[in-house]
């Protein structure tokens, strides 16, 4: 790799495909050792480039694990297709939203670097505030715009506390790697929508 491509920042160099390996490379490490033992000379080795290539990005590891949070949920949603509730069932629907709140959807070790961050959030909170604005603010955003769009078109109760909604559907997630899995996460989306159906169904 070189760096030859579109200007950084402070008018240095800066290859596209350089910066996608350190991103990488930031959320493996994250995964595989954790928040505390996070090296950036680690990173720049298995990005195949220099600590002084990482420094010229982001100015320390904090900077860089909210990049590569932010990037990693960007790539997730890339690989999504629109949601077409409009086309869908009332049911169809709930159960689609409560399976794209799904930490695993592309990498089954994410509820591991959840984990991770849980437990380095009292030595350092912004981390868990990156968890909460890049890893899961998005996927709860979309769960609570679509079931607005399915009360919308009536095929929700308008009552619904959606809050404690949301929580119930990403707290089956969490609490499927605690107790244990039993099934398959779409699996646990359809059971999960199965049980509370009759809470959030229209009424007759």
């Amino acid at each position: 790799m070189n760096e030859s491509t579109t200007p950084g920042r402070a008018g240095r160099p800066r290859d596209p495909e350089i910066e996608e390996a350190i991103l990488d490379a930031t959320r493996s490490q994250l995964l595989d050792h954790g928040y505390a033992a996070l090296s950036l000379t680690d990173i720049a080795a298995a990005a195949g480039t220099s600590r002084p290539a990482v420094y010229r990005r982001w100015r320390g590891k904090d900077e860089l694990v909210h990049a590569a949070l932010r990037d990693g949920y960007d790539k997730q949603r890339a690989t999504l297709a629109p949601l077409e509730l409009d086309e869908m069932s009332g049911r169809g629907g709930f159960e689609s939203l409560i399976c794209r709140l799904d930490p695993r959807r592309i990498d089954p070790r994410a509820l591991s670097l959840f984990g991770g961050v849980l437990a380095e959030s009292d030595r350092q909170p912004e981390l868990l505030e990156a968890m909460s604005m890049y890893g899961v603010g998005p996927r709860v955003d979309d769960f609570r715009d679509g079931i607005r769009v399915l009360q919308e078109q009536e095929k929700l109760r308008a009552e619904i506390d959606v809050e404690t909604l949301l929580r119930t559907c990403l707290g089956a997630y969490l609490s499927d790697v605690l107790v244990g899995e039993t099934v398959s996460r779409f699996e646990l989306a359809s059971k999960v929508a199965t049980l509370l159906w009759p809470l959030v169904a229209p009424a007759d």
